[in-house]
């Protein structure tokens, strides 16, 4: 993303990458995401949820914004954490 603007569809392609690899997306969790205006918090959570183990780590990311994605919470082929409902591990 170039500039500073957040674009709906900006905030679409996050709920709807959200919604791909976690299924429903919390409404709280929507709700936040709507409102966010930062470009840079905007691609940072697309790569936050590109690279979650699980939905509870992009959220914690969407309450408290933070620009390192490291460790295993942020490998989405960690065996651990299945990355959709129901997958097995």
């Amino acid at each position: 993303m170039d500039g500073t603007i957040v674009t709906e569809q900006d905030r679409e392609d996050l709920l709807t990458l959200l919604r791909m690899r976690f299924g429903a997306v919390d409404p709280e969790m929507e709700s936040l995401i709507r409102a966010i205006t930062d470009a840079t918090q905007i691609d940072h959570l697309i790569l936050v949820a590109a690279n979650a183990a699980r939905p509870e780590h992009v959220w914690q990311e969407v309450k408290q914004p933070g620009f390192r994605v490291v460790g295993q919470h942020f490998n989405p082929l960690n065996a651990e954490y299945p990355t959709t409902k129901g997958a097995s591990t």
